[in-house]
Order: structure tokens, then sequence, then C-alpha cells
């Protein structure tokens, strides 16, 4: 079994503006799923959430920014798929389940573990591989479904994913650019409410589509209240499983009931 290292300081900085490399997850014919490239090591991550809470993250009230460290793992998530897209290098340790995969890792690959709250962790990965990323983009807190446009942006532009909030303390790279989703709301009078989520994906249709894989068609909750009320007072909470594949290969990241 490889070693296990305990990382006390911050590595070397010397990808700050390094480009990534060209390789990309592969398809194979007879196969449903595309192969990514091969690693030798990988970064691991704690990341926190919320989203088990259910008096918290499942009512019809919440919204992604009542939880800072769900905010923060939503960023965390998209930034994995644009850094995993050509190898993967960020393992991210959510639960005791996934705690449980690294000792089956470290058979196969280095794993150095850093300990880093979520702040630090977004500041780490932009260090190191700020050359990845074009710029941010940010999505409406009170439109749950701009999240989940916000993810299918980002794999197309390889974007941060970001709350208002965030962009008063996470520095992005030089150069990086905005992408604000409120101005696009306040253009298209989106809110909370199904009809608006109807709205939003055709938009999606009409201006995303055509670029988006089409291999895969990607469904994931954006979170209450557009995501479906299956309990009283309870809805389907927002879905981070999976969505860092969405943004690494660019696949559609819709909720639609397929009956309707």
């Amino acid at each position: 079994m490889k070693k296990i290292s305990l990382l006390i300081i911050l590595l070397p900085m010397s990808c700050l503006f390094c480009v990534p490399p060209e390789n990309h997850p592969q398809w194979y014919e007879g196969f449903y799923f595309p192969r990514f490239p091969a690693t030798d090591s990988l970064f691991v991550i704690p990341v926190e959430t919320d989203l088990n809470k259910q008096e918290l993250t499942w009512v019809g009230e919440f919204r992604i920014t009542d939880s800072y460290s769900t905010m923060m793992a939503l960023t965390l998530v998209g930034m994995q798929g644009i850094i995993n897209r050509t190898q993967p290098r960020v393992y991210f340790d959510y639960t005791d389940e996934s705690h449980a995969w690294i000792s089956r890792l470290a058979k196969h690959v280095e794993l150095t573990i850093l300990n880093l709250d979520p702040l630090s962790a977004v500041n780490f990965l932009l260090q190191r591989y700020g050359g990845y990323f074009k710029g941010a983009v940010v999505y409406d807190p009170q439109v749950p479904e701009t999240i989940n446009l916000a993810t299918m942006i980002a794999g197309l532009e390889d974007r941060i994913i970001l709350a208002p909030q965030q962009l008063l303390f996470i520095d992005l790279p030089p150069s990086s650019t905005v992408k604000d989703l409120r101005t696009l709301v306040q253009q298209q009078n989106w809110g909370a409410t199904e009809e608006s989520k109807l709205g939003v994906y055709e938009w999606v249709y009409q201006n995303l589509w055509q670029n988006l894989e089409h291999r895969i068609i990607g469904i994931i909750s954006p979170g209450p209240p557009t995501s479906q009320q299956f309990l009283p007072d309870r809805f389907y909470p927002l879905g981070l499983a999976q969505r860092d594949y969405y943004v690494a290969l660019r696949l559609s990241a819709l909720w639609l009931d397929p009956r309707k």
C-alpha cells in the first residue's frame, strides 16, 4: 500500500498560471460512460455540507446561502469538475461512505491529505490550478434553478460557480470575467416558481443545448422549492453528488418532470 501523507504546509503554487493539458475523457463504442485519463496522485480534501439536515435544507424556505458549508461545497464540486476533466487530481471526502474509499485509493495512487477549511480549500485550488478557470458564474440564490444553469455554464466556459456573497471574499485569478445570472433573472422575470423553472430550461434549450454533451442527459435537483415536494414541507435537497461529473463532461443539468 502506498503511503498516505499528511500535508502540514501548503505546497508551492507553481501552477498558478498553468494551462490544462489537452487530454480529455474518452468515449468508447459499447460503453455508456467515458473513461477519464489515468492518474498516479490525488489531493484529498474534507468537505462538509448541511444536506443531511432535513429540517434545514429540505424545507421550502431553504436557499443555499442559508448554509455556508453547502454554498462552499457547491463551489468546490464545480471546481473539481474542471480540474479533474483532463486528469483526476482532487478527491473530496464528504461522508463516512466516501472516507471508506481512501484506503482503497491508496493502493493505487499516492494520496496527499489536505486538512483545509472550505475557504482555504477554494484558495488552494485557485492558487494551484488558477489557469484552468476563465472566470466565475454567479447564480441567483433566490431562483434555485439558476444553480443548474450556472453548472452548465461552468462546464461550457470553465467558470467557478459562486453565490453573490462569495464575490466578497474569494479572490479570482487575474483577468477573470464574471457572468452574473442575476441580470438574466431580471431580464427574464424569473422567480422560484414552476413557470419560471420551465422558462429557465427553455432558455437553456435555446442558448446552451447545442453546445452541451448529448450522449448523457443530466438530471439533478437545484433544491427547494422547485425541486418537487414529496412529503409535507419536504422537498428534494440540492444535488451535489456527481455535479462535478456534469461540469467535467459539459452535461445538461435539468430538473424536469418527464410526464410534463
